[in-house]
């Protein structure tokens, strides 16, 4: 058992490590991350991978309108579909739906931005004004 803590203690220390690394922090709504921690994501899925996905989804949510698209095939699908409510429908579009929305938006950006908007760097000092006379 508490080698199963243990485990479970480096990934969560990885992740934000490598989630900190990205300019994030650990959402605890994130199924992903949660998974993650406690071991039950398929093997490929490391820590970098998981702070990657969470980081495309932090761009998608807050630089994109990935959420005003996931609201209006919501309403449409809901007058269109048997089960517009309920469990049903919810995995439904959390399966179908909201991943084909967001393959979507990264053909629209060319696979998404070769750098994270959120991410502030440092630019690099200038030769002339550290340069000692």
């Amino acid at each position: 058992m508490e080698d199963l803590r243990q485990q479970r203690g480096a990934r969560k220390k990885n992740l934000e490590q490598e989630l900190s690394n990205l300019g994030l922090v650990l959402r605890y709504d994130s199924r992903l991350c949660s998974c993650y921690i406690n071991g039950i994501t398929s093997p490929e899925w490391t820590a970098s991978k998981v702070a990657k996905e969470c980081a495309l989804m932090h761009w998608l949510h807050n630089f994109t309108d990935y959420e005003k698209r996931c609201a209006v095939a919501a309403t449409q699908l809901s007058r269109k579909m048997w089960f517009h409510s309920g469990q049903n429908f919810a995995d439904y579009m959390k399966r179908r739906v909201y991943p084909a929305i967001k393959e979507d938006i990264l053909k629209e950006n060319e696979g998404g931005p070769e750098e994270w908007p959120w991410v502030k760097h440092t630019a690099a000092p200038d030769s002339l004004t550290t340069s000692s006379t």
